[in-house]
Formats: structure tokens, C-alpha cells, sequence
């Protein structure tokens, strides 16, 4: 097969940006790249081509006086330019983190900055792109950039500039078959995987610091991400300017392509660059970069343009419905929305006007996620946000409320009794879920019975909706919803004009924007409870349908909706679920479910069942402490269940705690709550024993779609017999939707399960797999052995069941597990643990960075299964002190005896890759080490006649003694690391010649103690922060000076100051990952 080198890919992006009229340069023939070498690379801003486009866009002379009432001159206009050019050089803002650096930047870029003038009249703007002129800006694209920094050269593939700035790096792999199975993650994790002391972010920082977004490719898959991205938030785009819908088979094989002609179009550049990047802080005061992902930018812009039709007095004051599926970034599209119409304005009766924006939410409170989003992003709304809380503040912004402001509040505020009027026509209302039965202004009319008179009277009431509209009756009303519009339900389109724009559950999963939701039924001995349910359902649709209602029917209704609730907090009923709950959690749940109850009361005994029997049945897998329960209290709740529940407060922390990754919780008993608007991305599992309908079904159930590493569905496990109302509910999703979501697991994913099986049976019916569950851990090890023998046995055979049968078996067993028979449970934990061993084996690079790597594995790749796949494997796990030990001279032969063939090279050379990793020796001494590996392994990859895999274990096995060896006269010696470092980097021929060996291990040694002394002195941030590198490197050269070790001669040789530098960031990045 034809090789396909990264080259390739890199050219074919190249030709495709010259299709949309970027410049490329080349460095061989370009002016300022070939300048760069003369700079040694240092250079990354072409800044002559900066400040000619510069003078080009900026037009501030032809407003700005000088003091005395003249023109700028042609001098003072460079003058000002160069001054905004220093700004954009953070020349005074050397102690900013990279993020605050990149943040500081951006803003630069898009409002551009102000320069003190004493001379003018006014201090004039300078801007540094055009973003209302595109072809006022130079695009410009080059390949292969050699940049260096802190002596160290990196060299990004593709770089983009606009008007001289990168604005985009790119890193790019190859899908040759011969390249890494994980391409992607490769080059994610070489441009530093969203830390700041890792990859190219951490060797080159300062170009980063002008990096708008991040694009790592394979030619076949092409993601976009941001500094802060983790590789689940670098998403591919999928559509152009031209394009209809947002995934057309036709471009599957072309995304590449869609990539440059979409994002790189220059307008959708420049767009993207304004008003589609932001930066916002979350709760855990984690810092993130976002940029929109395709669907919200075209989404949104659709969104913009609809309301700009339906203004009034001219538009009919219905600006549309975007539908966007829950857990696809709503609440983003949101804000990106409200910043667009602050930013560009609105145009009423020929006038730009900055609107208000009304954003309604139907919480309880202002305590959801919704608000917190908007509230983190007030930098990027530009604009005072206002949080609501109570009706008597809603009327007095809402009658004082000219233009500018984002006022946050709930619909509840809004009420029949007293309205504040304001019919300005420049607000906007954004309201959220528009779908729900309380937004409509249809009349409704309930009976009730006077407690005095015993008469029957009624009632007239309207939905919220109404008492909106008279508040601000020339507002423009757009809906946002997750949830698809009732198709049979005109009241929604009516309220808010039609659907602007759709994605589907079916494109989010596609994207890797959501993960798809699975169905089980729990089969419990429960009839009864089902058939009351249907019964209490039946009447309440004949009530509702009934033109003539009676407050006996209703009654009649409450009463059994009574008995109903006795039968939900039956104590057997709550014993025989809780029980079930456990086991079925016990089999194969790793992560954190919710068990959603019908009542608060039923909610509370659950708890309580759940907590005693977590301790009485289940230790071995939960305990009491990690099961919660979630409701509000009352005040005939006893003093128990008053404790048990908690105040407001201890509810909002139980929220916090449990969105943690790392959370002490992992079950939550809810009944209303945290059913909306409540993220937590490794939530796997919802049980249900409560009946919801409709749009709140839907939005509780995306509860379990968010993405979280590792993770390949959500699952819905229903007692109470919901499958019919989400059958319903469906029916209002596209029709792919209903062919690939909330599927039967019974019906869908345990037969295709079962069809793996066979394959995968057959293939290995060598090994006797009967006694996987024996306690004999070698036994069992060695059939592991054996299983990974019979895949290895060719690359394709590799491939075929990594890539494909284990990797669907492991995602159908984590969502069908409790409907395999015995006999197919073993079988498939058996699969699944050889998939587990050939992965460990596998987990070996020849640039190697173990850490990184062990990351990689526990957090990216979802092939790792979740529940205990095989005992034994618990002993080889990949941290760095099990495979030093392994690597013990005594133990080594021992150990490396239990592996055979293939296996045993690779057990050998990830051992051998950990010990260089984590054995802190000098720079160049780790070098020596990678490189022989490499040697080793080519001979061994390349399986030519010379090939044998007894020599390459003799090979490895002489090497990791050689390494020991060095290691241990090391240690005989008690030489400090960085002290041997700097030695062994000072020991020049020509130092040596000057100095007696004695005399340059004192220099080292107290070079050593300096740098201690500083550290203990300065703990953060050590190499992270120029300032830092700058006083390591002052306290290198003194010591230097001391001994006259910087005349010329000795720089001629090697540049002693860069060497010891370099040792020292080397030796203080391995002590501190250890």
C-alpha cells in the first residue's frame, strides 16, 4: 500500500486555503520566513506586514486632532501605531498566565486597544483586523514552522496568520494502516492536551498566546478545540455556508474539505474570530476557552435573522423556535445569540438600537445552570447582567429598562395580579424550553369548592404566557428548546412563530456533542402498581378531553391519585425496588445513577432502603455514605427527614459534590428535582419509578446523554411501564432519531451482543475459557495470554478485534449486561479482559511519556471497561512503581517468565519505556535511552530477515540491565540528579582543560544548591511564568560568571547558560510528575 505521510495531508490543506484566497508561504522563498532564520526562529509575528495592514484599516486620523487643532502627521500616525503594536507584545504583562495572556490578546484583536496620547484631543482606537472589510486583511498559511524558544525547537505543521498574527496551529497525523491506531489523540497530546506544562504549549508558550483555536487532523477526521478543549470537546465541522442540512453523506469521505470551505471561509473566519469565542470561568473556578461547534454558529445566525424579520413595528414580533437537543451546548447558543444582538444592535424603523434582552427560565429560582452561563460570560455579553429575584424588582427594571441590559429571571415572576409595563421594541425575549403548557395564553378553567358555602365556583386562569405579553407587548419573543415541538400542538409556533433551525439527538450523537440513551425494563413482580397507573392515566385523559368537567370527577380523580401514592410507598414495594436497584448497580455500574421516585415520601424511604441495604448486602460495592437523596423539605416532615434532607444550602452543595468528577456520592435519590437544567456528564443510569410525559420525560431522560471519557450511552432503566410515553414522545423526533435512540436493549443491542459472541467464540475456541472465574489467578492469566496470542497472531487480526468486536462488545455489555445468560456474561468478561492485556501491552509510544499515556488510557479511550474485567490484571497495572519493580535485576527473569512471544517484547519495552521516563537522569542521557529503544523496536517492527523474537528479548533485556546498572552506580555514589546534570553538561573539553574535575563537581554542586533554594523560595509556577525562567537563567549565568565560564570560547562550544537551563526545567518536570 502507498504510504500516506503526514505531507500529504499537509499539502492537501494548503492547496484547499488557496482555493479560499490565502497566501501560502513558503519558507524557502518568503521574505520574513527567511528573515526568521537569521533570528534563529525566535520570531513568529511578521510585524512589517502587521503594521502595513495596519495603516491599511485604521482610519483613526481622519477624526482625531492634535491638541493645537491640526491633522496627524504621517509620523505621529506610526507612532501610535507602533505603540498599539508593543501592546499586542504583553510587553508590560510579563507575569500573566498563558490563558490570561491568550484572553488579554483576543480582546486586543477584536476591540482592538486605546493609546494614550497627551498630544490629541482624544485618545484614538487602533485596530489590528478589519472584521467589517474582509479583503482589507492578508490570510496568509505556511507549513513546517521552525520556531524556537528556550532553546528548544518545535516545529507546528500548519500555521495560520491573519495580517501577520497566528491565529491557527494545526497538528497533523497520517491513517496510513501503518501509523497509530489513535492518531488524533497523538497529535492532541503533542500540542499539550489543555495543560500549560505539556506538548508544544509548554516548549513554545508564546506563540499560543495568540491562538484563537486549535486544529488536529488525520485527513479523515478533522477537530477543532481551544487551549482549554479536552480531546471530548474538539469537534469536527460539518457544514458550510451553502449546505442545507449538517450531515450530508455525500461529505463523509470529504470533511476535510468541509473544514476549509466552512470555518476557513474568510467572512466565517472573521465571524467566528468576533463572535463565536469567548471565555467564561466555572463553578470550580476552571478556566475555559469556547468556541462555538458548527451548529450553534449557524444556528444562531439563522436565530439573529429571524428576529431582525419579526421586529416590531414592522415584523409580527415572533422571532422562531431553534430546536437544539439537550446536552448539545443550548445554553451557549444562548448567550452567542444575546451577544450577537448586543453587539450588532437591532434595526427599528431605520434606526440601530442595542436591545434589552429578557431571558426566562421556568425554575423555581435563579440558582440553575442557565443563569450561571450567562452570568460567567458577562465579558462576552459586553452588558450589565441583571438577576431577578423577586416580582417587585421585576417590575421596577422592567418599567425602567431602556436599552443594553440582560435581565435574567423566572417566568413565575410574571403574574396576573400586577403588570409593569414597557412597549419599547427593542427587547428581546429569549425564553428557555418553550414548548411547556405554562408559556400558552390559552384560557383555562378549574372548579373548586368554597370551604364556607360548600359551593361550587369557577375558576378562570391563563397561562403565564398572557401576563408576559401584556409586560411587554412590542417585544420580539424567540424559544429555545431540547425537546421537539408538539407536532399536533400549534400553541407553541403560535406563541413564538416557527422552527428556525433543528439538531437532531441523532447529529449530536454523530458529533460526539451527546452520547445516545438505551431502554431496559425492569421486570418486577408489580402488576398491580401498573395496572393503577393505567387506570389513573385513563381517567385523567377522559377529565382533560371532557367538555363538561364536574368537581366530582376531579375528586374522584384525587382520591385514587391517593391510593395511588400508598401503593409507591408500600414498604415491600420500596424493598423489592431497592433491592434491585443494588443488584442491577452491583453488576456492572461503575459510574453515578439517579433513582427517580414518584413521591417526595416514597423518595425518602428509598434512601433509607437503599442505605440499609448498601450496608447490610452490598458493602463490597457501595456504601451508605455515597447514596443521597434530593427533595425539598416540608413542614410536616418529622425532625428525622428534616435532617435527612437538609436546608437549601446542603441541597446546593449535595448538587455540587455530585457533579464532581471524583464525587463521594454515586446514587441520588430525586423526585422533581435536578430533572432539568442539572449537568453531570459521567451520570450513566436513570431508573425510574415515577410516570412523566412529553417534553419533561425527554428533558429528565438527556439527564444521562452528556459526554463524559469513557463513555458510550445512557441508560434508562424503567419500572413502571414509561416505554409507551416515550414511545410518544419520540414521535415528534426526526425519523432518524426514532431509529437510533432510546432503542430496547432487549431488542437491539443483546441480539447484536449475542452475534459477536458467536464470531468471537469460534475464533478462540482454542482456549477453555470455563474456568475464568477460578481463583487460580495463573490460570487464569494465562488464558488471557493465550486469547491475546490468538488475536496478535497477524495486524489485521489486531485490528479486527480492537477496533471492532471487543470494542462493540464492551459498549453493549456496559448497557445489556443483566439480560445475558451465565455462560455469556463469562464469555464476553473474558473477551473484554484480553481486549483490557492487549491494550496494556499496546500502551507504549517511541516518543514516550508514560504519564501522559496512562492519562490517555484512563481518560480518553473509552475501549477501557468500566466494571472488574479480570481480577488478575489488577496486579499489572500501569503505574510507574509496579514496572520498576519489574525491572528489578533480581526479579526481572522471574517476572518477564510469565510472558510469552509477542507479549513478553512488549511487556519489556513499555518496563524499559517507564524506567527512562521516570528515572531522573539528564536530558541527554534520556535522549540516549529513547533512541537506542527506538533502534531496538525498528529492527523488531520492521520484521525483516534478521528478525527473531528471542534476539529482540535478549536485546531489551541486556538493555534494562545496562540501564540499571548506570542507575545503581548512581545511586552507590548519592549523586543528586540535578547535580549529576550539571556535571555532566560542565565536563567539557574545554572547561576541562581550565579546571580539575574536582573543582567542576563543585561547581555543580553549587549551581544545585542555588536553584534548590529557589525553588523552596518561589513553589508555583516554576518554569511556567517568564519571569521565573528569566531569574533561573540570571542565577545560571552569575554562577558562570563566577568562574569566568562565559567568554567567548566556551559559547563557541556550546552555550553552557541554555545546556544547564534546559537540565534544570528537565530534572524539576520529573521530580514534580513523580
Amino acid at each position: 500500500m502507498m504510504s500516506i505521510s503526514e505531507e500529504v495531508i499537509e499539502n492537501s490543506i494548503i492547496k484547499l486555503l488557496e482555493e479560499q484566497n490565502y497566501q501560502y508561504i513558503n519558507k524557502h522563498q518568503d521574505d520574513w520566513l527567511l528573515k526568521r532564520q537569521d533570528k534563529d526562529f525566535k520570531e513568529f509575528i511578521n510585524f512589517d506586514l502587521l503594521f502595513t495592514c495596519m495603516k491599511k484599516i485604521n482610519h483613526f486620523q481622519n477624526d482625531i486632532l492634535t491638541n493645537d487643532g491640526n491633522k496627524l502627521s504621517e509620523e505621529q500616525i506610526d507612532e501610535i501605531i507602533k505603540e498599539a503594536i508593543d501592546k499586542l507584545k504583553l510587553k508590560n504583562d510579563q507575569t500573566l498566565t498563558l490563558f490570561e495572556a491568550n484572553k488579554k490578546i483576543h480582546e486586543y484583536l477584536i476591540d482592538g486597544v486605546y493609546i494614550n496620547r497627551p498630544d490629541c484631543r482624544v485618545n484614538p482606537l487602533v485596530k489590528f483586523i478589519d472584521f467589517n472589510n474582509v479583503d482589507n486583511n492578508i490570510f496568509q498559511v505556511t507549513n513546517q514552522f521552525e520556531l524556537v524558544e528556550i532553546k528548544q525547537k518545535r516545529i507546528p505543521d500548519v500555521v495560520v496568520f491573519i495580517n501577520g498574527i497566528p491565529l491557527v496551529i494545526m497538528e497533523l497525523k497520517s491513517f496510513d494502516e501503518n501509523g497509530s491506531q489513535n492518531n488524533l489523540i497523538d497529535a492532541y497530546n503533542q500540542l499539550g492536551n489543555n495543560t500549560t506544562n505539556s506538548g508544544y504549549r509548554f516548549d513554545i508558550p508564546s506563540i499560543f498566546k495568540y491562538n484563537a483555536f486549535l486544529v488536529i487532523s488525520d485527513g479523515v477526521a478533522s477537530l477543532v478545540g481551544t487551549l482549554t478543549s479536552k480531546i471530548t470537546r474538539f469537534n469536527e465541522w460539518k457544514k458550510t455556508e451553502f449546505s442545507n442540512t449538517y450531515d450530508n453523506k455525500v461529505s463523509q469521505t470529504k470533511k476535510l474539505q468541509t473544514l476549509i470551505a466552512g470555518l476557513f471561509n474568510k467572512a466565517t473566519f472573521l465571524d467566528v474570530l468576533k463572535n463565536g469565542i469567548f471565555f467564561i470561568q466555572k463553578d470550580n473556578k476552571e478556566l475555559v476557552k469556547i468556541i462555538n461547534q458548527y451548529h450553534q454558529y449557524y444556528g444562531v445566525k439563522k436565530a439573529k435573522a429571524s428576529i431582525d424579520k419579526a421586529l416590531k413595528p414592522t415584523g409580527n414580533g415572533l422571532g422562531g423556535i431553534l430546536w437544539h437537543t439537550q446536552g448539545s451546548g443550548k445554553s451557549f447558543s444562548m448567550v452567542m445569540l444575546a451577544h450577537r444582538l448586543l453587539v450588532e444592535r437591532v434595526k427599528i424603523s431605520g434606526e440601530y438600537k442595542v436591545p434589552t434582552i429578557v431571558v426566562l427560565t421556568d425554575r423555581n429560582d435563579l440558582d440553575d445552570q442557565l443563569v450561571k452561563t450567562f452570568d460567567n460570560a458577562a465579558d462576552f455579553l459586553r452588558s450589565k447582567i441583571v438577576q431577578v429575584g423577586s416580582r417587585k424588582q421585576l417590575l421596577n427594571v422592567l418599567r425602567k429598562s431602556q436599552q443594553g441590559k440582560v435581565i435574567l429571571t423566572t417566568i413565575h415572576k410574571f403574574s396576573k395580579e400586577e403588570i409593569a409595563k414597557n412597549e419599547n421594541e427593542n427587547i428581546i425575549v429569549m425564553v428557555d424550553e418553550a414548548h411547556r403548557s405554562h408559556y400558552g395564553m390559552n384560557e383555562t378553567i378549574s372548579y373548586k369548592v368554597d370551604e364556607e358555602t360548600g359551593k361550587t365556583y369557577a375558576e378562570h386562569n391563563f397561562g403565564i404566557e398572557k401576563y408576559i405579553r401584556e409586560s411587554l407587548p412590542n417585544a420580539t419573543f424567540i424559544g429555545f428548546t431540547g425537546t421537539p415541538i408538539e407536532t399536533n400542538k400549534k400553541q407553541t409556533t403560535e406563541v413564538y412563530g416557527s422552527l428556525i433551525d433543528i439538531y437532531d439527538m441523532t447529529q449530536s450523537v454523530a458529533d460526539g456533542s451527546t452520547v445516545p440513551i438505551s431502554y431496559e425494563h425492569r421486570l418486577l413482580d408489580i402488576k398491580t402498581l401498573e395496572d393503577a397507573l393505567d387506570k389513573i392515566d385513563s381517567t385523567y385523559d377522559e377529565i382533560e378531553n371532557s367538555k363538561s368537567l364536574s368537581w366530582k370527577q376531579i375528586e374522584q380523580s384525587k382520591r385514587k391519585l391517593s391510593r395511588l401514592q400508598s401503593i409507591f410507598e408500600d414498604p415491600d414495594l420500596i424493598e423489592t425496588l431497592a433491592n434491585d436497584i443494588l443488584d442491577h448497580y452491583k453488576n456492572f455500574l461503575n459510574g453515578k445513577v439517579m433513582v427517580v421516585t414518584e413521591t417526595r415520601a416514597a423518595a425518602i424511604k428509598l434512601f433509607k432502603k437503599l442505605q440499609q441495604l448498601a450496608e447490610e448486602k452490598f458493602s463490597d460495592k457501595i456504601s451508605k455514605d455515597q447514596i443521597i437523596v434530593v427533595a425539598t423539605t416540608s413542614n410536616k416532615d418529622s425532625a428525622e427527614d428534616r435532617y435527612i434532607l437538609g436546608s437549601k444550602e446542603e441541597r446546593k452543595e449535595k448538587g455540587t459534590e455530585f457533579k464532581k468528577d471524583n464525587s463521594k456520592y454515586k446514587i441520588a435519590v430525586v423526585c422533581d428535582m435536578w430533572l432539568t437544567g442539572f449537568d453531570v456528564p459521567d451520570l450513566e443510569t436513570m431508573y425510574f419509578i415515577k410516570r412523566l410525559k412529553a417534553h419533561n420525560l425527554m428533558q429528565a431522560i438527556a439527564r444521562v446523554n452528556r459526554v463524559y471519557p469513557g463513555k458510550t450511552s445512557g441508560l434508562l432503566v424503567d419500572y413502571l411501564g414509561i416505554k409507551k410515553y416515550l414511545d410518544e414522545a419520540r414521535n415528534q423526533y426526526t425519523n432518524r432519531d426514532l431509529e437510533k435512540n432510546f432503542l430496547d436493549v432487549a431488542k437491539s443491542a443483546y441480539p447484536e451482543l449475542q452475534k459477536i459472541l458467536v464470531k468471537l467464540n469460534q475464533q478462540f475456541a482454542a482456549v477453555n475459557t470455563d474456568r475464568f472465574d477460578s481463583n487460580d489467578g495463573l490460570e487464569v492469566f494465562e488464558m488471557i495470554q493465550s486469547g491475546a496470542n490468538i488475536a496478535l497472531k497477524t495486524k489485521e487480526s489486531e485490528i479486527e478485534f480492537l477496533n471492532y468486536d471487543s470494542y462493540n462488545l464492551k459498549r453493549l455489555y456496559n448497557v445489556c449486561r443483566s439480560l445475558l445468560t451465565a455462560k455469556e456474561d463469562l464469555k464476553t468478561r473474558y473477551y473484554l479482559g484480553v481486549r483490557s492485556f492487549i491494550q496494556r501491552l499496546n500502551n507504549t509510544k517511541e516518543n514516550i511519556n508514560t504519564f501522559e499515556l496512562d492519562k490517555k488510557i484512563l481518560q480518553l479511550r473509552d475501549e477501557a471497561i468500566k466494571v472488574d474485567e479480570v481480577k488478575i490484571l489488577n496486579k499489572y497495572e500501569t503505574t510507574p512503581e509496579e514496572y520498576i519493580s519489574i525491572l528489578n535485576k533480581d526479579y526481572l527473569n522471574k517476572t518477564t517468565d510469565k510472558f510469552k512471544g509477542i507479549a513478553k517484547i512488549k511487556v519489556l519495552t513499555k518496563a524499559i519505556a517507564m524506567l527512562i521516563e521516570t528515572s531522573r537522569t539528564s536530558l541527554e542521557k534520556s535522549k540516549k535511552y529513547s533512541k537506542h529503544l527506538k533502534d531496538i523496536l525498528n529492527k523488531y517492527k520492521s520484521q525483516d530477515e534478521e528478525f527473531d523474537i528471542n534476539n529482540t528479548i535478549y536485546d531489551l533485556t541486556k538493555f534494562a540491565n545496562e540501564i540499571l546498572e548506570e542507575k545503581a552506580d548512581i545511586e552507590a555514589e548519592k549523586l543528586d540528579p540535578l547535580e549529576e546534570a550539571f556535571y555532566q553538561v560542565l565536563k567539557t573539553e574545554s572547561v576541562k582543560r581550565i579546571l580539575s574535575d574536582n573543582k567542576i563537581r563543585q561547581i555543580a554542586k553549587e549551581l544545585k544548591e542555588i536553584l534548590t533554594t529557589y525553588y523552596e523560595e518561589h513553589t508555583d509556577d516554576i518554569f511556567e511564568r517568564n519571569s521565573k525562567r528569566a531569574a533561573i537563567r540570571v542565577k545560571i549565568k552569575e554562577q558562570l560568571e563566577k568562574y569566568d565560564l562565559l567568554n567567548k570560547n566556551f559559547n563557541q562550544e556550546a552555550d553552557l547558560t541554555e545546556k544547564l537551563f534546559s537540565e534544570a526545567q528537565h530534572i524539576y518536570k520529573k521530580q514534580h510528575q513523580q
